[in-house]
């Protein structure tokens, strides 16, 4: 019994370290879609749908309201995402150096050297293997046939998977 309970605070110990993340800003550049020239940066996550109908309606006025400024494709930015499906971005170069916003996901694209990109490739894998490692704990210890050894056992496999 004290084993199991001893288990459990383990494991939620363990899986509240490997879900704590923190947003960090990357450098990256804006990705020209939906067929427009330019890239519209918005004043904020609830108007770039709505802003985007209106592009699409023919109210190019309207929509630009809903703007803080638009800058060409390619242009570099500082973004964080927002946990969302949109990023918060500043534009670090050009006419529209300063200006601050939000650009939907799909729009913003960090640039990566081949060593980042391998890095970050390796990393995916290991948080995918830590992911599959935490279901499988989590399910050996709801198991209540399981004895202690499989579940220290299932518990260390995570540890091991999640370093």
């Amino acid at each position: 019994m004290i084993a199991a309970i001893y288990s459990r605070i383990l494991l939620a110990a363990l899986c509240l370290l490997g879900v704590a993340t923190s947003a960090s800003a990357e450098e990256g550049q804006l990705v020209k879609m939906y067929g427009l020239s330019m890239v519209p940066v918005w004043r904020s996550p609830s108007v770039i749908d709505e802003g985007f109908s209106l592009l699409q309606a023919g109210q190019r006025e309207l929509a630009e309201q809903r703007m803080v400024c638009t800058v060409a494709a390619g242009t570099r930015v500082v973004g964080t995402s927002t946990g969302g499906t949109e990023y918060r971005v500043v534009v670090i170069e050009g006419k529209a150096k300063g200006c601050s916003g939000y650009v939907p996901a799909p729009m913003f694209a960090v640039i990566l050297t081949p060593a980042q990109r391998r890095a970050r490739e390796v990393q995916e894998e290991k948080d995918r293997r830590c992911k599959e490692a935490r279901k499988r704990t989590d399910t050996v210890l709801q198991d209540r046939v399981q004895g202690p050894d499989a579940k220290q056992a299932a518990i260390q496999s995570y540890t091991d998977a999640c370093k």
